[in-house]
């Protein structure tokens, strides 16, 4: 749904030239719609025609699940960078690794000040226990506090923007935390440089470096043993959760 609505509401937002605010309000907008009667009817129709799983109905649905967004607008001069959740854009500039957002763990100080003041809680470095990021669109059930703005709940919508020139840019990676428990920002960039020898075209020279990131990263093993119980165990004790988290990668690279 936010992929195929988000770009219409910056659209619809961007009057001005003011891309910061154009970006931010579309963020605001999506999430209201997500949480109306339309929205909750659009994620009835969309859950039912992916064979998933349908909760009792679309209200529901928009309150216990959500998505990170992590998008870059580029223009002729500037790149900016709208996010909100624990995935990541990087941007290379001759090489040398620029972080364009941040990741919106519930331990961040100012997040988790938000949370508390909303009257949640921070534990094991998850919103109540439960969710592990600070922002999303959805999970309704973390910003229903009365008498609180949208921006003021536990868990808000509203991205944090981040500009760079688009002088001297290499290249983006745009990237879920699957990606980012296991490698830091300068060490997927030196990956994509290091893999960037393919002399063929450049779709398929990206798309078979980011087929390399999603094999290095994916874990191997998750253990001895293949039952339920010792999966559980070994993905908690030995790898920590790494390489077995679900896994999203784009490559924008910038022809000079």
């Amino acid at each position: 749904m936010c992929a195929d609505r988000l770009v219409g509401y910056i659209d619809k937002h961007h009057t001005t030239g003011d891309y910061e605010r154009a970006l931010t309000d579309a963020f605001i907008a999506m999430d209201s719609y997500i949480n109306s009667a339309p929205g909750w009817k659009e994620l009835e129709k969309l859950t039912a025609e992916s064979g998933g799983a349908r909760m009792c109905d679309g209200a529901d649905t928009a309150a216990t699940m959500g998505t990170t967004c992590c998008l870059v607008l580029i223009t002729p001069t500037e790149i900016y960078c709208a996010n909100i959740g624990d995935s990541r854009a990087v941007l290379s500039r001759k090489g040398a690794a620029v972080d364009l957002s941040i990741d919106h763990k519930p331990e961040i100080y100012s997040e988790r000040l938000r949370i508390e003041t909303a009257g949640g809680y921070v534990e094991n470095n998850r919103v109540n226990g439960a969710l592990n990021l600070a922002r999303s669109f959805g999970d309704f059930q973390y910003k229903g506090k009365e008498g609180f703005k949208a921006s003021e709940q536990m868990v808000i919508s509203v991205p944090e923007i981040k500009s760079e020139k688009l002088k001297d840019a290499d290249f983006i990676i745009v990237a879920c935390d699957g990606i980012w428990d296991c490698m830091s920002s300068k060490e997927a960039v030196d990956f994509v440089i290091a893999n960037n020898t393919d002399t063929t075209s450049t779709t398929k020279k990206l798309s078979v470096i980011v087929n390399k990131m999603l094999d290095t990263c994916l874990a191997k093993d998750i253990g001895p043993g293949n039952s339920i119980l010792s999966s559980i165990y070994s993905f908690t004790h030995f790898l920590g959760g790494k390489g077995c988290d679900n896994m999203t990668c784009i490559i924008i690279e910038f022809k000079k």
